[in-house]
């Protein structure tokens, strides 16, 4: 690998493995980081931050990862996890039907 994919690759998140776990999202501040550590600790779902690139070492010195940083679940909470970051809007509440888009309700 060259110095420039290494370089330019930042947009890319970490190869899941088995050991990392499962790509749950990534977050872009530290606002929406300590959200969606908050919403993982309060349903108790171990997790795992890896900054990309040097990341760590940028959030240490400027406050914040212009990276991101990508959170990692077990592939066995990512549907629980996943469901809890899914906004409340976007969840059809029992009973409702939801309208696809493009398409009118009769």
């Amino acid at each position: 690998m060259s110095f420039l994919d290494k370089l330019f690759g930042l947009e890319k998140p970490v190869k899941t493995t088995e050991e990392t776990g499962a790509l749950l999202t990534t977050a872009h501040s530290n606002e929406e980081l300590a959200a969606i550590e908050a919403m993982l600790r309060s349903a108790e779902i171990p997790y795992r931050l890896m900054d990309r690139g040097a990341g760590g070492v940028v959030r240490v010195i400027s406050g914040y990862n212009m990276y991101g940083t990508d959170v990692f679940v077990r592939e066995e909470d990512l549907e629980t996890a996943q469901e809890l970051l899914t906004p409340v809007d976007e969840i059809p509440e029992d009973g409702e039907e939801t309208v696809e888009q493009g398409e009118e309700e009769a």
